[in-house]
């Protein structure tokens, strides 16, 4: 005989809320940006304060911007990748042009709907913000606009 397990309404809600906050820290998000995108989505700043579809639209989100999986099995980014040089070479491109991060976020968001260019997770998804960044030097120096 199989064994059902009922879940009830405070447990569901507990496993929530624990994976809103797993999400956002799997993420490097800061509280305040977990509460920026928590009011974004639902108008409320406390992932406490949502109801079932709430917590369901955070989740959603969280996992659509890189976030699930149960630690040991991460899809993404494999546990020795190492982004730094990458954001660093991101860093010099955007120094050089004189552009701020929020450039390369924006970047990020329209080449592959992550919000934060800190956030990508595979080395194509870097590699592309990267050739991005050096196309548009590439013409602004074309241009005599600056950049090296």
């Amino acid at each position: 005989m199989a064994r059902h397990h009922i879940i009830l309404p405070g447990d569901k809600r507990k496993r929530d809320l624990a994976a809103i906050h797993a999400g956002a820290k799997q993420l490097d998000m800061d509280e305040d940006t977990r509460r920026d995108l928590i009011q974004r989505l639902t108008g409320h700043r406390s992932a406490g304060d949502l109801d079932d579809a709430g917590r369901a639209a955070v989740l959603q989100e969280l996992r659509r911007l890189g976030a699930g999986g149960r630690p040991g099995r991460h899809r993404g980014k494999p546990r020795n990748m190492d982004t730094r040089p990458m954001l660093t070479r991101i860093e010099q491109l955007l120094t050089v042009m004189q552009l701020p991060w929020a450039y390369a976020d924006r970047l990020a968001q329209h080449m592959y709907r992550i919000e934060r260019c800190a956030w990508l997770k595979t080395h194509t998804q870097l590699q592309g913000v990267i050739a991005a960044l050096d196309a548009e030097r590439k013409r602004r120096a074309a241009r005599g606009a600056g950049g090296v």
